[in-house]
């Protein structure tokens, strides 16, 4: 199942594919604890808007992160 859960990560920016935007997606997975890290970059242009971690145990949504970008600043 967690091998199932990281190959739909790995594609999911194929089916979200745009000329602008762009969307590069990792994911890390401990099998001795049951987690499954995952950090999304989401791109315009080529420049870095959002990147979001997410942080998954046995299944259920532990934490999530969001951090936005300006112009290559961080923002909030």
């Amino acid at each position: 199942m967690k091998t199932f859960i990281v190959l739909i990560l790995s594609c999911a920016s194929v089916f979200g594919a745009d000329t602008g935007i762009q969307v590069v997606t990792t994911a890390r997975t401990n099998a001795a604890s049951g987690a499954i890290l995952s950090r999304d970059v989401f791109m315009r242009d080529g420049q870095t808007n959002l990147v979001r971690v997410t942080l998954s145990e046995h299944g259920a949504v532990e934490s999530q992160n969001g951090n936005f970008y300006h112009n290559g600043v961080l923002v909030g």
